[in-house]
């Protein structure tokens, strides 16, 4: 014999469409946008196929805000490993403008040591 669900079933069965309907909402059709994590892999391309395939330590030094830009880099480069700061021997260098990139090496006693073009930079510490 058939049952009507209690209450709390159908508080359930309505969240779960709801859910189901809003995932397919903002879902992006391929081609739209680029993933965050392919955008990175593209972004640090160059770098990674001129790293070691080791685990080593890199600085990072970047004008971009927040941690996103910093995740972003860690996971497209892994196995290296960043530390914030320039307290390495190499430095990453992540940056939205040339004149960003000016700044900081002005500012933070680093001179280029190889551009891989897009703000992405190895970069040395030298004596001030």
């Amino acid at each position: 014999m058939w049952r009507t669900p209690r209450n709390g079933a159908w508080l359930l069965l309505a969240v779960a469409m709801i859910s189901s309907l809003v995932m397919l909402s903002s879902a992006s059709a391929p081609g739209d946008t680029p993933d965050t994590a392919s955008a990175a892999d593209a972004r640090y391309a160059d770098l990674r196929q001129a790293l070691p395939p080791v685990r080593v330590t890199f600085g990072y030094v970047s004008d971009l805000a927040g941690d996103a830009a910093f995740f972003q880099a860690q996971y497209a480069l892994a196995p290296v490993l960043l530390e914030r700061g320039t307290g390495h021997d190499l430095i990453l260098g992540n940056f939205s403008s040339p004149a960003a990139i000016e700044k900081a090496v002005a500012e933070q006693h680093l001179t280029v040591y190889r551009d891989f073009g897009n703000g992405v930079l190895l970069l040395k510490k030298v004596a001030p």
